[in-house]
């Protein structure tokens, strides 16, 4: 529990014990004891659910568009929408310039600790190789460093926790290359989308210091650029974050983690849209409040002037440190009211892309079998995690993910066009938002069921555990969409 495990750079490990908890919390996240039922919960809950991702080879692909798309708001209400142009113009060149196949090779490399050629790559220069590299080097891909030298980890981790903590076995170590390999496939799709976010983040961060006159050839400056840019590609999708009773969750809910971590990012993506900066500042800690305090070193200026020989350096100094404070918090001011403009031209244009999408796509669709717009008679909860664009000479479908926080504002866009539309009516548009709410804002993985429809039916299966939901649907006889299983007369 107090134990802190520093990976070095050349693959060896330091164990640090940490005694005071404040601070073993603030480096490690919170840490509760399991007993044996979350556990198992855990096991079984996990494991269904890297069926639906980490094992379903058609699972990265679309994620790949959602995270996208989802990064893309998530940028644009931070940093403007010129920035989210930037981000996804970069994902679009990584893919021509068959970054997949980049970031697949990159992650063999990593998961088989092939080192050596790793080195290669990173010295031949390639942009892709290099800001990959070093956005995992600083932190951006979770875990990077086990991957480096692991017989060694695995070792030295022997040696200081006990050979009982390390699992063998050649059956454990197949599964072990299975998984690899699984996570290789992943990740050239993960990678694709985040090293774009680390590129412009560091670009933005060189001229940014140019601009200072900061000498950006100081390798300890470009290290703290890269740094930082790796925490920012980061920060966009962190499921490493689980709070004080996120494993507790997780034994009972499938993908808890990432649903609260959206939730989490895109509430304060937006909510500087609708707080002014004194708010934001009041919900500062106490002790960052502190930094920008001028009331007790004006006080003490006085004092010192008051008295019979002032010393004028220490007014100089305090009078000093006291304009540096003022600026500081005037910068904090503008930063508030840049990221609440951000925020709301981020949220309006969000919401009206979807009413585009869904009046352009109702424009050009041809008509079904009775005669009926295909668009204006589709079902719109259908239109709550996807935009349904007409296939051209054909009957189907062409789904692209809205992605979930902030960018799953196009659905609500896309349902209020069609309510507006006469298309939809008022009981399934209550429905329809409430599962967009849930989905992006509500940090548990709610029923598909309609509320509106069968309260009851919705709360009972939200309420079960995702292990035993098909159970209970069976036995209430409603499925995850709320239609009948089974003809019951």
């Amino acid at each position: 529990r107090d134990k802190v495990l520093h990976y070095n750079e050349d693959g060896s490990i330091e164990v640090f014990t940490i005694e005071n908890p404040d601070v073993l919390e603030a480096i490690k996240t919170s840490y509760r004891e399991m007993n044996w039922a979350v556990k198992v919960g855990n096991t079984i809950t996990s494991s269904l659910g890297q069926m639906h991702t980490r094992f379903n080879p058609a699972f990265p692909p679309m994620d790949f568009i959602r995270n996208s798309i989802t990064n893309a708001g998530l940028i644009s209400a931070r940093e403007g929408g010129k920035v989210a142009r930037e981000y996804l113009a970069a994902v679009a060149t990584n893919v021509a310039r068959n970054g997949f196949a980049k970031a697949g090779k990159l992650s063999r490399l990593v998961t088989t600790n092939n080192t050596a050629e790793l080195d290669r790559l990173y010295k031949k220069g390639h942009p892709f190789y290099r800001d990959a590299i070093d956005m995992m080097k600083y932190g951006g891909r979770t875990m990077y460093r086990m991957s480096f030298n692991i017989t060694d980890t695995a070792t030295e981790l022997e040696q200081q926790l006990g050979p009982n903590k390390i699992i063998k076995g050649r059956g454990r170590q197949a599964l072990d290359i299975v998984k690899k390999w699984f996570d290789a496939y992943n990740d050239a799709f993960e990678l694709t989308s985040r090293v774009a976010a680390y590129s412009i983040r560091k670009q933005q961060n060189i001229a940014e210091a140019k601009k200072k006159g900061i000498n950006t050839n100081d390798r300890k400056v470009m290290e703290d650029i890269e740094k930082e840019a790796a925490a920012f590609a980061l920060s966009l999708m962190d499921f490493r974050k689980i709070g004080k009773y996120g494993r507790e969750l997780g034994a009972y809910f499938m993908f808890i983690r990432p649903a609260a971590t959206g939730a989490v990012d895109a509430i304060d993506a937006l909510r500087p849209g609708f707080t002014t900066p004194q708010k934001a500042f009041a919900r500062l800690e106490p002790e960052i409040q502190e930094l920008f305090e001028t009331k007790t070193l004006a006080e003490a200026v006085k004092r010192i002037q008051a008295s019979e020989n002032p010393d004028q350096e220490k007014i100089r100094l305090l009078q000093e440190e006291i304009a540096k404070r003022e600026k500081a918090f005037a910068d904090f001011e503008k930063r508030q009211l840049t990221r609440a403009k951000n925020a709301r031209n981020t949220a309006m244009f969000t919401v009206a892309a979807g009413a585009a999408i869904y009046a352009m796509a109702a424009a050009v669709s041809g008509e079904d079998d009775e005669g009926r717009n295909r668009i204006t008679s589709d079902d719109m909860s259908r239109w709550t995690r996807y935009s349904r664009l007409p296939s051209i000479g054909g009957e189907g479908f062409l789904q692209i993910p809205w992605g979930v926080g902030v960018s799953g504002l196009m659905s609500a866009g896309a349902q209020t066009a069609a309510l507006a539309s006469g298309n939809s009516n008022c009981k399934d548009f209550a429905g329809n938002m409430t599962e967009i709410a849930i989905d992006s804002y509500l940090p548990i993985p709610a029923s598909r069921i309609n509320p509106f429809e069968n309260f009851g039916a919705w709360l009972i299966d939200s309420a079960a555990p995702s292990a035993a939901r098909p159970l209970v649907e069976f036995v209430l006889n409603v499925d995850a969409m709320g239609n009948p299983i089974y003809n019951s007369r």
